[in-house]
């Protein structure tokens, strides 16, 4: 456990693998959950895919942060933000409403259905990527003290366009965790100045997947 090199929260940490391994997080579900559950409700873990914000896509590594500080973590549990989907092996599936932005929501008492639901979440999302690729997501756990809870962002893009472009128009935001979260990180006073709702809400629909995408693939289910 180590203090995070560029943090953008207090007690921003980073949980790295002894071992150099990739990131991956299907094969690594449990402990993913198990530091979620060390750490305690006072903290959200969350892990940005190969593809989808690891800043060392190369070394397994998970991120931690003090929990509550992300919007997105107040707003998923307003009635009027989420739908229950179903029941898959005692964890219960909810999906999101209106945010700007698909989450799938996994929530749960026992270890094994939580891992077996985000599994399958995971299987149903790889069938549009190349095999051996992961398909491109952002994580969040929390362990509630009763369970744990998981924010699930699907990801069709790594960055926008306009993070390509040449010149004035040119944006230096590339999504991560904190971005889907609700913290848009600008490493450019320029970028920050040039954002408001509108360019945030487009950011959104063109790296994500939208409320009727993430019905979709709950369907599979």
């Amino acid at each position: 456990v180590l203090g995070n090199p560029f943090p953008i929260l207090p007690g921003h940490l980073t949980i790295a693998r002894l071992h150099h391994l990739p990131q991956s997080i299907a094969e690594n579900r449990e402990m993913f959950l198990q530091v979620a559950e060390d750490f305690g409700p006072g903290m959200t873990i969350f892990y940005n895919g190969p593809q989808a914000g690891a800043s060392a896509p190369d070394h397994l590594h998970f991120q931690a942060a003090p929990a509550g500080i992300l919007p997105v973590e107040g707003e998923i549990l307003e009635p009027r933000n989420r739908v229950r989907v179903g029941e898959f092996l005692g964890a219960v599936l909810w999906r999101s409403v209106g945010l700007g932005r698909g989450i799938i929501v996994i929530e749960g008492q026992e270890p094994g259905g939580v891992i077996t639901a985000l599994g399958e979440v995971i299987a149903a999302l790889g069938r549009s990527v190349p095999p051996g690729d992961e398909p491109r997501m952002n994580l969040f756990c929390t362990h509630t003290g009763g369970g744990w809870r998981l924010l699930l962002f699907p990801r069709r893009k790594h960055r926008p366009d306009a993070y390509f472009r040449e010149g004035d128009g040119r944006l230096l935001i590339s999504p991560g965790a904190m971005d889907m979260a609700g913290l848009i990180i600008t490493p450019r006073e320029e970028d920050y100045r040039a954002l408001d709702a509108d360019l945030i809400g487009g950011i959104f629909r063109e790296v994500a997947y939208d409320d009727a995408a993430v019905e979709t693939l709950l369907a599979l289910l």
